[in-house]
Parts: C-alpha cells; sequence; structure tokens
C-alpha cells in the first residue's frame, strides 16, 4: 500500500503539481506578465481583449498555433526535429522540480521531496542542454536562415553559460550548500551572519542579470533569432505544432530562470508557509521579469562578437569574486 501510495505521489509531482500541467500554465502566465509589462514600458496596450484584462491571449495563441498546419521541410530531418523539440521540453520542465515551492508536498501520507546536495548543478545541466538540443533542431533543417540562427545560438550559449554558472555558485558558497532548497532557507541568514558576503552578492546578481539577458535572447542578446537580418533565426522553419512548443519551452525556460534566480539570491525573504510560500515565489518570479524587461525594452540589439566580448569580460570578475568568497569562508 505504501509504495502504491509513493508511485501514485510521484506521478502527481511529476504531471500536476509541480510538473507538466503547473508548468505549462505558469509560464504561459509568465508570458502574459511579461508582454503586459514590456508593452507598458513602450506605451502600449499590450494582451487586451481575450478574458480579463487579455489574460486568455498567450492560452490561445497556443491552442491557435496547435491547430495550424505542420508543414515538413524538404532536405531536412523532420524526425530529428521532433526528437529534439521533444526532448528540449522534457530537459525544460524537468527542473521544476527542483524549485523548493514549500517544505515537501504531503500527497497520501507520502511527503515528496526530489532535494539532494547537488541538485543545483543538475538543474544548471538541464537548463543548458535544453538550449543546445534546440539549436540541433534548427541545424537538422538544413535550411540557411534556421541554420545561421542556431549558430549564432551556440556561440552566445558559450559565452553566457560560464558567467551565469559561476554567478549561481557564489550563494551556494555564501550558504555552504549546493542544494537548491537549502541555500533557499540559508542565503538571507548568511547574508545577515556575514554583511560583508552582502557585496560578493550583489556583483553576483548584477551579473546574473546581465547573463540571463543573453539566455533568454532579450535585448542587447537578441542575436539568435535578429528579425531584421534573419528572419525568425532558428525557428524560422518551423509550423504549426513545432512551432507552438518552441514557443513553449522558450517560455519554459524563462519561467524556471526567473524563479530558480530569486530562489538562490533573495530565498526564503518572508517567512511564509504553503499556499503563501507558492505566491511569494512566483511574485518573486515576476520581480526579476520585470528587472529582465526594463534592459529588455531600453536597450537595442548588438553585434555578435561584441555580445561575446562583453559576456566573457564578466568571466575573470565573477572568478575574483567567487574566489574572494571562497577565501572568506575559509575554504581556500
Amino acid at each position: 500500500m505504501y509504495g502504491l501510495e509513493k508511485i501514485f505521489g510521484l506521478l502527481i509531482y511529476s504531471t500536476l503539481f509541480p510538473g507538466t500541467v503547473f508548468t505549462i500554465f505558469l509560464a504561459l502566465i509568465i508570458e502574459w506578465v511579461e508582454r503586459k509589462i514590456e508593452a507598458r514600458m513602450e506605451n502600449r496596450m499590450g494582451p487586451s481583449y481575450n478574458g480579463p484584462f487579455g489574460i486568455f491571449q498567450p492560452f490561445l495563441d497556443f491552442l491557435k498555433l496547435l491547430h495550424k498546419e505542420e508543414i515538413d521541410i524538404d532536405g531536412g530531418d523532420n524526425e530529428l526535429v521532433n526528437y529534439a523539440i521533444a526532448f528540449s521540453l522534457i530537459f525544460s520542465i524537468f527542473p521544476m522540480l527542483f524549485i523548493p515551492w514549500f517544505n515537501g508536498i504531503n500527497l497520501f501520507s507520502y511527503s515528496l521531496n526530489l532535494s539532494f546536495e547537488g541538485d543545483l548543478i543538475l538543474v544548471l545541466v538541464l537548463l543548458a542542454f535544453s538550449s543546445s538540443i534546440m539549436a540541433l533542431a534548427g541545424i537538422a533543417t538544413n535550411s540557411v536562415y534556421p541554420y545561421i540562427g542556431s549558430s549564432r545560438l551556440l556561440h552566445q550559449s558559450f559565452s553566457y553559460e560560464i558567467p551565469i554558472f559561476l554567478s549561481y555558485l557564489v550563494p551556494a558558497v555564501i550558504t555552504g550548500k549546493l542544494s537548491i532548497k537549502e541555500i533557499y532557507h540559508s542565503i538571507i541568514p548568511s547574508l545577515l551572519n556575514h554583511p560583508i558576503m552582502i557585496f560578493f552578492w550583489l556583483i553576483a546578481f548584477v551579473i546574473t542579470l546581465l547573463s540571463l539577458q543573453a539566455e533568454l535572447e532579450k535585448n542587447p542578446f537578441t542575436i539568435p533569432e535578429a528579425e531584421t537580418e534573419i528572419v525568425a533565426g532558428y525557428s524560422t522553419e518551423f509550423t504549426g505544432r513545432r512551432l507552438a512548443f518552441i514557443h513553449l519551452i522558450h517560455e519554459i525556460h524563462e519561467t524556471i530562470i526567473v524563479i530558480l534566480t530569486f530562489v538562490l539570491f533573495f530565498g526564503h525573504i518572508i517567512p511564509v508557509n504553503g499556499i503563501l510560500e507558492i505566491v511569494m515565489l512566483i511574485l518573486g518570479g515576476f520581480l526579476i521579469l520585470i528587472l529582465v524587461g526594463l534592459f529588455d525594452t531600453g536597450l537595442s540589439r548588438i553585434k555578435l562578437f561584441s555580445a561575446q566580448k562583453l559576456l566573457w569580460f564578466t568571466t575573470p570578475l565573477i572568478l575574483l569574486v567567487l574566489s574572494l568568497t571562497f577565501l572568506y569562508r575559509g575554504v581556500l
């Protein structure tokens, strides 16, 4: 009986909350919030007609693409494209299971908790795999625009992955933990006990925001899609369900990364539990999204070479910050 409860609980955990259904729903809500925020920043209305304040617009856009005709690509490996999109979707959703929504989820008398020491590394690797596999989908089309967009995506990812990985390690070093859940509960007490760490924390947070612009393909790092140059980048040849899921993967990736950033850098900043804790994490993700939106609407795209120079310039700085944080904690 205990085994059945465990299996059933894991199924609900992975499919309903905080798994696939909740992740997709939250990603589409995040898309609506982002579109409304950036529209207001640009003196536009944003989604306004479908549902209260246009909140149903992302859902209807997704459903519309699902019903559109899906056109196979002549000369491309369509089967590889489908596999790449499917695996990218899986790798995007799986990290959501490690976000500490609240202290254990009691389902059928079984408390589910996938957290373990080192899960931060696993989540960052999965998110990196998701982006790389999406580039593979573009290359598999054997078409010039997706190929160029995928090449740019890979070049850009090589530039931002190192600084963002090192930046996320700073909260881990400050707390002495590699578990997302442990960092979430320890980051604020650690900063209060060692105020000098706030300086290291602040530099890491600023570099994280810069790297997030590149990871989420926001200005000034919209290089992989660059509509005025290569149409829509790696997604140029995709239609119907493929295009719907590519957009969905991007929104899921953005949702997880903004919430993860809030979890690692701000932690359990407000002492709430249960449903209120879930709301706090979502609102925290909105906060990071607003900061990303400020850069996106206020900056224009730069060239690939300039982006690489800018992102690689941050690597020695964040390495220095990480080293000083290690030294302060007495590890080295």
